[in-house]
Protein backbone atom coordinates (compact mmCIF):
# COMPACT_ATOMS: atom_id res chain seq x y z
CA UNK A 1 0.00 0.00 0.00
CA UNK A 2 1.26 3.47 -0.87
CA UNK A 3 0.52 6.03 1.86
CA UNK A 4 -0.03 9.74 1.13
CA UNK A 5 2.86 11.98 2.20
CA UNK A 6 3.03 13.58 5.61
CA UNK A 7 4.32 17.06 4.84
CA UNK A 8 2.05 19.54 6.63
CA UNK A 9 2.42 20.84 10.17
CA UNK A 10 -1.20 20.17 11.17
CA UNK A 11 -0.83 16.47 10.33
CA UNK A 12 1.64 16.06 13.20
CA UNK A 13 -1.06 16.79 15.76
CA UNK A 14 -2.83 13.56 14.77
CA UNK A 15 0.00 11.44 16.15
CA UNK A 16 0.64 10.60 19.83
CA UNK A 17 3.89 9.51 21.42
CA UNK A 18 4.27 5.76 22.06
CA UNK A 19 7.94 5.21 22.87
CA UNK A 20 11.48 5.22 21.53
CA UNK A 21 14.77 3.38 21.44
CA UNK A 22 18.26 4.55 20.65
CA UNK A 23 17.62 4.99 16.93
CA UNK A 24 13.90 5.48 16.37
CA UNK A 25 10.83 7.11 17.91
CA UNK A 26 7.31 5.73 17.45
CA UNK A 27 4.00 7.62 17.42
CA UNK A 28 0.42 6.31 17.15
CA UNK A 29 -2.24 7.73 14.83
CA UNK A 30 -5.17 9.26 16.74
CA UNK A 31 -6.90 11.13 13.91
CA UNK A 32 -9.87 10.23 11.69
CA UNK A 33 -8.19 9.49 8.34
CA UNK A 34 -9.05 5.84 7.59
CA UNK A 35 -5.74 5.46 5.77
CA UNK A 36 -3.81 5.74 9.03
CA UNK A 37 -6.24 4.29 11.59
CA UNK A 38 -4.61 1.33 13.30
CA UNK A 39 -1.11 2.44 12.33
CA UNK A 40 2.01 3.72 14.03
CA UNK A 41 4.77 5.83 12.50
CA UNK A 42 8.46 5.18 13.12
CA UNK A 43 10.74 8.19 12.65
CA UNK A 44 14.52 8.18 12.83
CA UNK A 45 16.45 10.01 15.54
CA UNK A 46 19.86 11.63 15.64
CA UNK A 47 22.86 10.60 17.68
CA UNK A 48 26.44 11.80 18.00
CA UNK A 49 27.41 10.32 14.63
CA UNK A 50 24.10 10.66 12.83
CA UNK A 51 22.64 14.14 12.42
CA UNK A 52 21.24 13.62 8.93
CA UNK A 53 20.08 10.60 6.97
CA UNK A 54 19.32 9.97 3.31
CA UNK A 55 16.47 7.98 1.84
CA UNK A 56 18.62 5.10 0.61
CA UNK A 57 20.04 4.57 4.09
CA UNK A 58 16.53 4.41 5.50
CA UNK A 59 15.34 2.02 2.82
CA UNK A 60 18.29 -0.23 3.59
CA UNK A 61 16.83 -0.64 7.10
CA UNK A 62 13.69 -2.11 5.55
CA UNK A 63 15.78 -4.27 3.22
CA UNK A 64 17.77 -5.63 6.17
CA UNK A 65 14.58 -6.61 7.97
CA UNK A 66 13.06 -8.16 4.84
CA UNK A 67 16.11 -10.04 3.56
CA UNK A 68 18.02 -10.93 6.73
CA UNK A 69 15.88 -10.71 9.86
CA UNK A 70 12.67 -12.20 8.47
CA UNK A 71 14.29 -15.38 7.05
CA UNK A 72 16.13 -15.98 10.33
CA UNK A 73 13.28 -15.30 12.74
CA UNK A 74 10.37 -16.47 10.61
CA UNK A 75 7.91 -14.19 8.83
CA UNK A 76 5.22 -14.52 11.52
CA UNK A 77 7.42 -12.64 14.00
CA UNK A 78 8.38 -9.68 11.81
CA UNK A 79 6.38 -6.51 11.14
CA UNK A 80 6.15 -5.06 7.65
CA UNK A 81 7.78 -1.63 7.31
CA UNK A 82 6.00 0.57 4.78
CA UNK A 83 7.94 3.66 3.67
CA UNK A 84 6.12 6.99 3.67
CA UNK A 85 7.36 10.39 2.52
CA UNK A 86 7.79 12.83 5.42
CA UNK A 87 8.47 16.53 5.02
CA UNK A 88 10.54 18.80 7.25
CA UNK A 89 7.51 20.91 8.20
CA UNK A 90 5.69 17.81 9.47
CA UNK A 91 8.70 16.42 11.34
CA UNK A 92 9.51 19.81 12.92
CA UNK A 93 5.99 20.03 14.29
CA UNK A 94 6.01 16.36 15.35
CA UNK A 95 9.22 16.91 17.33
CA UNK A 96 7.59 19.83 19.14
CA UNK A 97 4.31 17.97 19.58
CA UNK A 98 5.82 14.92 21.34
CA UNK A 99 8.55 16.69 23.30
CA UNK A 100 6.65 16.87 26.59
CA UNK A 101 5.78 13.14 26.44
CA UNK A 102 9.35 11.95 25.99
CA UNK A 103 11.30 10.61 28.99
CA UNK A 104 14.00 12.96 30.24
CA UNK A 105 16.60 10.23 29.67
CA UNK A 106 15.88 10.35 25.92
CA UNK A 107 16.00 14.10 25.35
CA UNK A 108 19.66 14.12 24.31
CA UNK A 109 18.56 12.76 20.94
CA UNK A 110 16.16 14.47 18.55
CA UNK A 111 14.01 13.54 15.59
CA UNK A 112 15.93 14.07 12.35
CA UNK A 113 13.59 16.60 10.80
CA UNK A 114 15.03 16.47 7.30
CA UNK A 115 14.59 12.70 6.97
CA UNK A 116 12.97 12.21 3.56
CA UNK A 117 10.94 9.20 4.67
CA UNK A 118 9.72 7.30 7.72
CA UNK A 119 7.98 3.96 8.18
CA UNK A 120 4.34 3.06 8.75
CA UNK A 121 3.63 -0.12 10.71
CA UNK A 122 0.58 -1.89 12.12
CA UNK A 123 -0.34 -0.71 15.62
CA UNK A 124 -0.01 -3.99 17.46
CA UNK A 125 -2.29 -2.77 20.25
CA UNK A 126 -5.15 -2.52 17.74
CA UNK A 127 -5.03 -5.98 16.20
CA UNK A 128 -8.39 -6.72 17.77
CA UNK A 129 -10.30 -3.40 17.81
CA UNK A 130 -12.86 -3.21 20.58
CA UNK A 131 -11.34 -6.07 22.56
CA UNK A 132 -9.53 -5.36 25.87
CA UNK A 133 -5.94 -5.66 24.68
CA UNK A 134 -3.01 -6.30 26.97
CA UNK A 135 0.47 -5.59 25.60
CA UNK A 136 3.80 -6.73 27.00
CA UNK A 137 6.99 -5.19 25.62
CA UNK A 138 9.81 -7.46 26.77
CA UNK A 139 13.52 -6.86 26.21
CA UNK A 140 14.92 -10.32 27.00
CA UNK A 141 18.62 -9.57 26.33
CA UNK A 142 21.16 -12.42 26.21
CA UNK A 143 19.80 -15.91 26.74
CA UNK A 144 23.00 -17.94 26.73
CA UNK A 145 26.48 -18.25 28.16
CA UNK A 146 29.52 -18.90 25.94
CA UNK A 147 30.19 -22.44 24.83
CA UNK A 148 33.72 -21.57 23.72
CA UNK A 149 36.23 -22.68 26.39
CA UNK A 150 38.86 -20.13 25.34
CA UNK A 151 37.02 -17.22 26.99
CA UNK A 152 37.57 -15.83 30.47
CA UNK A 153 36.30 -18.54 32.80
CA UNK A 154 33.89 -16.39 34.78
CA UNK A 155 31.75 -16.06 31.62
CA UNK A 156 31.10 -19.78 31.76
CA UNK A 157 29.67 -19.42 35.26
CA UNK A 158 27.59 -16.24 35.23
CA UNK A 159 25.39 -14.63 32.60
CA UNK A 160 26.49 -11.42 30.96
CA UNK A 161 23.36 -9.49 32.00
CA UNK A 162 23.91 -10.14 35.70
CA UNK A 163 27.60 -9.22 35.54
CA UNK A 164 26.79 -6.04 33.60
CA UNK A 165 24.19 -5.08 36.21
CA UNK A 166 26.86 -5.63 38.87
CA UNK A 167 29.18 -3.23 37.04
CA UNK A 168 26.40 -0.61 36.87
CA UNK A 169 25.48 -1.23 40.52
CA UNK A 170 21.91 -2.11 39.48
CA UNK A 171 19.89 -4.09 41.98
CA UNK A 172 18.17 -6.90 40.08
CA UNK A 173 16.37 -8.25 43.14
CA UNK A 174 17.04 -11.81 41.98
CA UNK A 175 16.02 -11.28 38.36
CA UNK A 176 18.04 -13.08 35.70
CA UNK A 177 17.11 -13.32 31.99
CA UNK A 178 18.34 -16.92 31.94
CA UNK A 179 15.22 -17.75 33.93
CA UNK A 180 13.01 -16.32 31.16
CA UNK A 181 14.80 -18.37 28.53
CA UNK A 182 14.56 -21.60 30.53
CA UNK A 183 11.86 -24.19 29.90
CA UNK A 184 11.09 -24.36 33.61
CA UNK A 185 7.73 -22.86 34.68
CA UNK A 186 9.19 -22.33 38.16
CA UNK A 187 12.14 -20.28 36.89
CA UNK A 188 10.01 -18.29 34.44
CA UNK A 189 7.58 -17.55 37.25
CA UNK A 190 10.50 -16.42 39.43
CA UNK A 191 11.62 -13.92 36.77
CA UNK A 192 8.12 -12.60 36.12
CA UNK A 193 7.41 -12.20 39.82
CA UNK A 194 10.30 -9.74 39.99
CA UNK A 195 9.47 -7.91 36.74
CA UNK A 196 5.73 -7.56 37.32
CA UNK A 197 5.33 -7.48 41.07
CA UNK A 198 8.20 -7.29 43.54
CA UNK A 199 10.71 -5.06 41.76
CA UNK A 200 9.53 -3.86 38.33
CA UNK A 201 12.26 -2.97 35.82
CA UNK A 202 10.65 -1.01 33.04
CA UNK A 203 13.74 -1.14 30.85
CA UNK A 204 13.14 -4.88 30.66
CA UNK A 205 9.35 -5.10 30.71
CA UNK A 206 6.63 -2.58 29.94
CA UNK A 207 2.88 -3.16 30.09
CA UNK A 208 0.06 -1.30 28.39
CA UNK A 209 -3.68 -1.83 28.32
CA UNK A 210 -5.61 -0.74 25.23
CA UNK A 211 -2.50 1.08 24.07
CA UNK A 212 -2.07 3.11 27.27
CA UNK A 213 1.16 2.60 29.19
CA UNK A 214 0.86 1.51 32.80
CA UNK A 215 3.65 2.41 35.19
CA UNK A 216 4.46 -0.81 37.03
CA UNK A 217 5.98 1.17 39.89
CA UNK A 218 2.85 3.21 40.54
CA UNK A 219 -0.18 1.36 39.17
CA UNK A 220 -1.71 -2.12 39.26
CA UNK A 221 -2.23 -3.29 35.68
CA UNK A 222 -3.17 -6.73 36.96
CA UNK A 223 -6.20 -5.37 38.79
CA UNK A 224 -7.07 -3.11 35.86
CA UNK A 225 -7.04 -5.90 33.30
CA UNK A 226 -8.99 -8.27 35.52
CA UNK A 227 -11.61 -5.55 35.93
CA UNK A 228 -11.90 -5.22 32.14
CA UNK A 229 -12.40 -8.98 31.87
CA UNK A 230 -14.81 -9.11 34.79
CA UNK A 231 -12.54 -11.39 36.83
CA UNK A 232 -12.76 -11.06 40.62
CA UNK A 233 -10.07 -13.59 41.61
CA UNK A 234 -7.33 -12.43 43.96
CA UNK A 235 -4.77 -14.53 42.10
CA UNK A 236 -2.41 -12.51 39.90
CA UNK A 237 -3.39 -12.81 36.24
CA UNK A 238 -0.68 -11.02 34.24
CA UNK A 239 2.21 -13.27 35.34
CA UNK A 240 0.14 -16.33 34.48
CA UNK A 241 -0.70 -14.98 31.03
CA UNK A 242 2.88 -14.08 30.17
CA UNK A 243 4.28 -17.31 31.62
CA UNK A 244 1.85 -19.44 29.63
CA UNK A 245 2.77 -17.65 26.39
CA UNK A 246 6.52 -17.85 26.99
CA UNK A 247 6.24 -21.56 27.69
CA UNK A 248 4.05 -22.28 24.67
CA UNK A 249 5.54 -19.98 22.03
CA UNK A 250 9.01 -20.79 20.62
CA UNK A 251 10.15 -17.18 20.17
CA UNK A 252 12.62 -17.12 23.06
CA UNK A 253 14.12 -20.44 21.96
CA UNK A 254 14.49 -19.02 18.44
CA UNK A 255 16.24 -15.90 19.78
CA UNK A 256 18.48 -17.88 22.14
CA UNK A 257 19.51 -20.22 19.32
CA UNK A 258 20.32 -17.36 16.96
CA UNK A 259 22.26 -15.49 19.64
CA UNK A 260 24.37 -18.51 20.59
CA UNK A 261 24.91 -19.88 17.07
CA UNK A 262 25.88 -16.53 15.58
CA UNK A 263 28.18 -15.78 18.54
CA UNK A 264 29.92 -19.13 18.80
CA UNK A 265 33.39 -17.63 19.40
CA UNK A 266 32.63 -14.74 21.80
CA UNK A 267 33.93 -11.22 21.26
CA UNK A 268 37.28 -12.13 22.85
CA UNK A 269 38.03 -14.28 19.80
CA UNK A 270 36.13 -12.14 17.29
CA UNK A 271 38.18 -8.98 17.89
CA UNK A 272 41.47 -10.44 16.50
CA UNK A 273 39.63 -11.71 13.40
CA UNK A 274 38.09 -8.27 12.92
CA UNK A 275 41.46 -6.54 13.31
CA UNK A 276 43.06 -8.84 10.74
CA UNK A 277 40.44 -7.98 8.13
CA UNK A 278 39.53 -4.42 9.05
CA UNK A 279 38.85 -2.37 5.93
CA UNK A 280 38.21 -5.37 3.69
CA UNK A 281 34.86 -6.59 5.04
CA UNK A 282 31.78 -5.54 3.08
CA UNK A 283 28.70 -4.59 5.11
CA UNK A 284 26.05 -4.06 2.42
CA UNK A 285 22.70 -5.82 2.65
CA UNK A 286 23.62 -8.31 -0.08
CA UNK A 287 26.57 -9.42 2.04
CA UNK A 288 24.48 -9.86 5.18
CA UNK A 289 21.83 -11.75 3.21
CA UNK A 290 24.58 -14.13 2.08
CA UNK A 291 25.78 -14.46 5.67
CA UNK A 292 22.27 -15.43 6.78
CA UNK A 293 21.98 -17.94 3.94
CA UNK A 294 25.38 -19.45 4.77
CA UNK A 295 24.39 -19.76 8.42
CA UNK A 296 21.16 -21.60 7.55
CA UNK A 297 23.08 -23.96 5.24
CA UNK A 298 25.54 -24.70 8.03
CA UNK A 299 22.72 -25.57 10.40
CA UNK A 300 21.53 -28.18 7.90
CA UNK A 301 25.07 -29.33 7.11
CA UNK A 302 27.30 -28.74 10.19
CA UNK A 303 30.47 -29.79 8.36
CA UNK A 304 30.21 -26.82 5.99
CA UNK A 305 33.43 -24.75 6.17
CA UNK A 306 33.16 -21.25 7.65
CA UNK A 307 35.40 -18.29 6.85
CA UNK A 308 36.71 -15.73 9.32
CA UNK A 309 34.71 -13.03 7.54
CA UNK A 310 31.55 -15.09 7.99
CA UNK A 311 32.31 -15.45 11.71
CA UNK A 312 32.84 -11.71 12.15
CA UNK A 313 29.63 -10.78 10.33
CA UNK A 314 27.65 -13.46 12.16
CA UNK A 315 28.81 -11.87 15.40
CA UNK A 316 27.48 -8.50 14.23
CA UNK A 317 24.14 -10.17 13.43
CA UNK A 318 24.07 -11.77 16.86
CA UNK A 319 24.13 -8.33 18.45
CA UNK A 320 20.86 -7.47 16.69
CA UNK A 321 19.15 -10.47 18.27
CA UNK A 322 20.67 -9.75 21.70
CA UNK A 323 19.23 -6.22 21.73
CA UNK A 324 15.79 -6.65 20.19
CA UNK A 325 12.43 -6.45 21.95
CA UNK A 326 9.37 -8.68 21.86
CA UNK A 327 5.85 -7.30 21.61
CA UNK A 328 3.21 -9.70 22.92
CA UNK A 329 -0.42 -8.67 22.47
CA UNK A 330 -3.21 -10.52 24.24
CA UNK A 331 -7.01 -10.34 24.18
CA UNK A 332 -9.88 -12.63 25.12
CA UNK A 333 -10.38 -15.29 22.47
CA UNK A 334 -13.13 -14.64 19.94
CA UNK A 335 -14.67 -16.85 17.28
CA UNK A 336 -13.49 -14.43 14.60
CA UNK A 337 -9.82 -14.76 15.57
CA UNK A 338 -8.97 -17.67 13.32
CA UNK A 339 -5.33 -17.64 12.28
CA UNK A 340 -4.11 -16.29 15.60
CA UNK A 341 -2.42 -18.19 18.39
CA UNK A 342 -4.28 -19.20 21.52
CA UNK A 343 -3.31 -20.08 25.06
CA UNK A 344 -5.49 -21.49 27.84
CA UNK A 345 -4.67 -20.77 31.49
CA UNK A 346 -5.20 -23.07 34.46
CA UNK A 347 -8.38 -21.14 35.28
CA UNK A 348 -9.68 -22.13 31.80
CA UNK A 349 -9.51 -18.58 30.46
CA UNK A 350 -8.63 -18.79 26.75
CA UNK A 351 -6.77 -15.88 25.18
CA UNK A 352 -5.62 -15.06 21.68
CA UNK A 353 -2.14 -13.64 21.33
CA UNK A 354 0.31 -12.32 18.78
CA UNK A 355 4.09 -12.06 19.03
CA UNK A 356 6.32 -9.71 17.05
CA UNK A 357 10.04 -8.97 17.37
CA UNK A 358 10.92 -5.27 17.05
CA UNK A 359 14.06 -3.11 17.23
CA UNK A 360 15.95 -5.37 14.83
CA UNK A 361 18.22 -2.75 13.29
CA UNK A 362 21.57 -3.75 11.82
CA UNK A 363 24.48 -3.01 14.13
CA UNK A 364 27.70 -1.35 12.98
CA UNK A 365 30.73 -3.52 12.20
CA UNK A 366 33.06 -0.89 13.63
CA UNK A 367 31.46 -1.27 17.07
CA UNK A 368 33.33 -4.54 17.63
CA UNK A 369 36.23 -2.83 19.47
CA UNK A 370 33.70 -1.04 21.71
CA UNK A 371 31.85 -4.28 22.42
CA UNK A 372 35.15 -5.94 23.31
CA UNK A 373 36.14 -3.07 25.60
CA UNK A 374 32.78 -3.18 27.35
CA UNK A 375 32.98 -6.96 27.67
CA UNK A 376 36.41 -6.78 29.27
CA UNK A 377 35.26 -4.04 31.64
CA UNK A 378 32.32 -6.16 32.76
CA UNK A 379 34.47 -9.25 33.24
CA UNK A 380 37.35 -7.45 34.99
CA UNK A 381 35.01 -5.78 37.45
CA UNK A 382 33.29 -9.10 38.20
CA UNK A 383 36.62 -10.79 38.88
CA UNK A 384 38.11 -7.93 40.89
CA UNK A 385 35.05 -7.62 43.13
CA UNK A 386 34.56 -11.36 43.60
CA UNK A 387 31.19 -11.39 41.86
CA UNK A 388 29.07 -14.31 42.97
CA UNK A 389 25.39 -15.02 43.17
CA UNK A 390 23.29 -18.03 43.93
CA UNK A 391 20.97 -17.61 40.98
CA UNK A 392 19.88 -19.39 37.84
CA UNK A 393 22.60 -17.68 35.85
CA UNK A 394 25.06 -19.83 37.79
CA UNK A 395 23.49 -23.18 37.02
CA UNK A 396 21.75 -22.83 33.64
CA UNK A 397 23.56 -22.94 30.34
Amino acid sequence: MIFPPLNKAWQANNWAYVGEGNQNLVVRYIGSDKTFIGKVLRVVKSNDKNKHVDGQTLLSQKEFVDRVVRPLLGKEYVLDLQPISTGKTFLDQLATHVQSARPSSRLKTKIITDAPLSFIMTDLTQIWPGEPTLTFELKPKWGFKPSCDTVTKIKLLYCRFCMHAHLRETDLDGYCPMNLYSDSPTLIDKALTVLLRSSPQEKTLRVSINGQDTCLMEADPDAEYKALLGISSQQALLPEILKAILIQDPILLILKTLQADLDSLDVENILPLYQQQRGSIKTDIDTFADVADNYKKRILHPDTPITDTQRVLEYVLSMTFKDCSIMINVAPATAEASGHKFVTLDNRLTLQYDVKVIDTDLKKLDKIPYWHELDQGIVSHAIETGFSRQAACFSNK
